[in-house]
C-alpha cells in the first residue's frame, strides 16, 4: 500500500502466511496443523544455531489494509525434534498484546546466546517506520538487553545480522537522512556487552562506500553531482557522506575526486573504487 500523506510512505504486509519445514535431504515437507491456519500470520522464521528451536513472529489476521496498524506480531519459539521431525510446545518471548508494539525479523547469534530484533509500532516492515528500532533479548536470562544506544530516536534501525562468530552485528539504519538506508556496525562480547572506547561511549561504526555518496546503493550521476555542489558551496557533506565523497583519502573533497568518480563510472581501466555497481 502506498500512502499519498503522513511519515510513512507505504506500507507491506501478508494477506496470508504459514509456517512449514522443507527437509532437503528427502524431500518431505513437514507441517504442523498449528502453524497452517487462516487465523493466525506467522512469518520470518530462524533457526537456532543448533537446529533445536525455530522462532519466528506471529500476529492475529485481520481485515487488511483497513486494520493495518491493528497488526502486531508476538515473538515465538517452538522446540523442533529432528528424530521425529515434530513441533513441541510453543513459547511466547515477546508478548505484543502486553508489552505493546511489533516485532520482526528475529535473529540468533552464532553461539546462540542472544537474539536480535526488530521492534515498531505495528506491522513487519519497519524500514519505512521512524519509530523502529532494535532489542535483544539474552537466551539464557530471557531478559531484554540495553542496545538502546543502537538505536536512532528519530529514524528507522532495522534489517540486522550476525557475523558467523557472533561478536559483530550489522544493521541498517537511516539516520542520516531519513530516506536511504545505510549499514552500521556494532561489537559485542560474550556477556551481551556492546564495545566502549576509552572514554566510556558505546562504538558503533558506519560503513561507507566510496563514491555512493548519496546512500543510494549505487556511484552515478547524481554522486557527482553531490561532489560539485559540494565543492561550489551549494550543499553541504558531512559525516559518511563527506568521507564517500573524497574518493582519494586526502581529506578534502576537490576536483580530484570529482575526476576519480567520473573515470569509474567511465570504465576507465586502472581507477576501479571496487565498487559493485
Amino acid at each position: 500500500t502506498f500512502y499519498v500523506h503522513g511519515e510513512k510512505p507505504l506500507e507491506v504486509y501478508d494477506y496470508a502466511s504459514d509456517l512449514l519445514v522443507y527437509d532437503t535431504e528427502t524431500g518431505e515437507v513437514i507441517t504442523d496443523p498449528r502453524f497452517m491456519t487462516e487465523e493466525t500470520l506467522e512469518s520470518f522464521p530462524a533457526w537456532s544455531p543448533d537446529g533445536k528451536y525455530l522462532y519466528y513472529v506471529a500476529a492475529d489476521a485481520k481485515n487488511l489494509p483497513d486494520q493495518v496498524e491493528q497488526m502486531h506480531y508476538h515473538l515465538m519459539r517452538v522446540p523442533f525434534d529432528a528424530s521425529t521431525n515434530t513441533f513441541g510446545q510453543t513459547d511466547t518471548l515477546y508478548n505484543a498484546h502486553v508489552q505493546g508494539g511489533s516485532a520482526s525479523y528475529p535473529r540468533i547469534s552464532a553461539d546462540g546466546r542472544h537474539l536480535l530484533y526488530t521492534w515498531s509500532e505495528y506491522g513487519t516492515f519497519p524500514v519505512w517506520h521512524p519509530e523502529a528500532d532494535l532489542r535483544m533479548i539474552d537466551l539464557m536470562t530471557m531478559e531484554h538487553v540495553d542496545v538502546s544506544c543502537l538505536n536512532d530516536p528519530e529514524e528507522a534501525d532495522s534489517y540486522h545480522s550476525w557475523s558467523s562468530e557472533g561478536r559483530w552485528i550489522v544493521f541498517g539504519s537511516r539516520r542520516l537522512d531519513g530516506r536511504y538506508t545505510r549499514l552500521y556496525i556494532a561489537y559485542l562480547d560474550e556477556e551481551g556487552n556492546l564495545l566502549k572506547d576509552k572514554d566510556g561511549h558505546f562504538v558503533v561504526y558506519e560503513i561507507v562506500v566510496k563514491g555512493d555518496v548519496n546512500g543510494d546503493g549505487l556511484a552515478n550521476s547524481l554522486d557527482s553531482m553531490l561532489i560539485k555542489a559540494y565543492r561550489n558551496d551549494v550543499t553541504n557533506l558531512d559525516g559518511a557522506t563527506k568521507a564517500a565523497a573524497d574518493l582519494n583519502n586526502d581529506g578534502r573533497i576537490t576536483l580530484a575526486d570529482s575526476k576519480l568518480l567520473l573515470y569509474h563510472r567511465a570504465e576507465v581501466t586502472g581507477y576501479n573504487l571496487n565498487y559493485v555497481k
